[in-house]
């Protein structure tokens, strides 16, 4: 550790929020140093009283908010969305009555809006619960927006027109909509909220990446612990698992995997009764009709990666994220099929999984410089800084011509105070993009993800902007 007081930070955060210092430490740390620098308060001080604050106390509110990501979408991983809604149909079946449902660490509520989204368009009745820890974020999912059109960008246009209304240069959500979710904070390490018979539904993604495997455990077995004996429970497809001692029951449902809280044997004499033999509650089964996977090796589709990139063209992207899969089961090494997906992943915010392609993509296509950059991007979006300018070096180093890593690399430079190599990265961009012909990306998911490929013209005047800032800072004349 660098600093003295990095033990007492770590022990603070996962004793209060169940955060790991880890990886997060690269990031935060530089935040809470000029934090306290700007105060001037010592951070040994600052941790003592922080160790005593409630929960409402806003240093303790800001240091949450500078571990949390808390960015999202609106319909973020279609396939998944489709398995939550066939499980609401099916429970409303079987039930006859309303569903409740948990979007757990539902950030600034688009989470929790489009499963009350889901509910609506299935016609089935039933309420969802928001939460989150951070505040901050909450007080956006409270007036529903405005949202950006990024934050819609996933979106069917049916839902956007029937669901959705303009406000202030965005889009905010429908009163009728509204009036189906409650938001409250809610810490994951504490109790979860009851109501009563369990929830039937609880949607928790991506969040389980900040805990420490012990936490991870803890957390799940909570979330279990609040489901309806039937009820389902939907994770990330980056959360990390492989720690678990909580028994699952697994669901395949499509292309994704949801859990049950395992059931109790049957007695014998209900086994008896039933014609049934005792069966691990913990294995997996599927729903009739499921479709089967493909195995690596069996005969691919070959016009499966076209057929996916043409829907990622027409921002089908439900469409797209199946034909993906289905490539990449019969052909796990595709670097290029690998991109496609990691880039989808990234747009939908899924940063980890996007992580996992891109690394296997680069890994299996060193020279693949798009692969580089939208790991970069990925990295940056998680403030990962040392690993996004690793990332975006090696895109260069694949081709130099490469300008939207060029101006990111230089960006993160820049915040790490190293302003030579920032000015000279930018001034190096600005060429690029000026010159003939510059490059364009040709991961066609990479149109769906917001970044510095986004827009040449944008980006050529940001980096003309911070380069003459940088000589002006360093009281230079800005060069011609």
């Amino acid at each position: 550790m660098h600093h003295p007081w990095e033990r007492s930070l770590a022990e603070l955060v996962a004793e209060r929020f169940g955060f790991q210092l880890g990886e997060h430490g690269k990031n935060v740390l530089p935040l809470i140093e000029r934090r306290l620098s700007a105060r001037g308060e010592a951070p040994e001080a600052w941790l003592e009283r922080l160790g005593r604050a409630g929960p409402a106390d806003p240093e303790l509110r800001w240091l949450v908010e500078a571990f949390t990501i808390g960015e999202t979408t609106f319909g973020r991983d279609p396939e998944q969305l489709s398995g939550v809604q066939q499980v609401m149909v099916e429970r409303h079946r079987a039930l006859g009555r309303p569903l409740q449902v948990w979007s757990a660490a539902c950030a600034t509520g688009e989470e929790a809006f489009t499963l009350a989204i889901l509910l609506a368009e299935a016609n089935v009745p039933g309420a969802v619960l928001g939460t989150d820890l951070n505040e901050g974020s909450l007080q956006v999912a409270r007036t529903a927006g405005p949202y950006s059109s990024y934050r819609l960008m996933p979106v069917p246009p049916d839902w956007q027109a029937k669901w959705f209304v303009p406000a202030g240069g965005g889009w905010t959500v429908a009163p009728a909509l509204r009036r189906q979710v409650q938001l409250q904070r809610h810490n994951l390490l504490d109790a979860a909220p009851a109501v009563a018979g369990g929830f039937d539904l609880i949607v928790c993604r991506n969040v389980l990446i900040y805990f420490s495997p012990e936490t991870v455990d803890a957390v799940v077995g909570r979330l279990l612990g609040a489901l309806h004996p039937e009820g389902v429970l939907f994770l990330g497809a980056g959360d990390p698992l492989s720690a678990l001692r909580q028994p699952l029951r697994k669901l395949r449902l499509g292309l994704r995997t949801a859990y049950q809280r395992p059931a109790p044997p049957p007695t014998a004499a209900q086994a008896a009764a039933a014609g049934l033999r005792s069966t691990p509650t913990n294995g997996p089964s599927a729903p009739t009709g499921a479709p089967t996977p493909t195995r690596s090796g069996e005969s691919p589709d070959p016009a499966a990666l076209e057929r996916a990139r043409s829907a990622l063209g027409a921002r089908d992207l439900r469409s797209a994220a199946a034909l993906l899969d289905l490539h990449l089961r019969a052909q796990p090494a595709d670097a290029e099929a690998l991109a496609e997906r990691g880039a989808l992943r990234l747009s939908q915010h899924d940063f980890v999984g996007a992580r996992v392609d891109l690394e296997a993509a680069v890994a299996r296509a060193p020279q693949r410089a798009d692969a580089h950059y939208l790991l970069g991007v990925a990295h940056l979006k998680q403030r990962a800084d040392a690993l996004a300018a690793a990332a975006f070096e090696a895109a260069l180093r694949s081709e130099r011509r490469h300008w939207p890593a060029m101006v990111l690399l230089a960006g993160v430079r820049q915040t790490q105070g190293q302003l030579l190599h920032a000015e000279l990265h930018y001034r190096k961009a600005v060429e690029l993009m000026k010159g003939p012909q510059p490059l364009g990306l040709t991961v066609r998911a990479a149109g769906l993800v917001s970044s510095a490929h986004s827009s040449l013209r944008e980006s050529c005047e940001v980096a003309i902007a911070e380069l003459d800032s940088l000589q002006r800072a360093q009281l230079r004349a800005p060069t011609p």
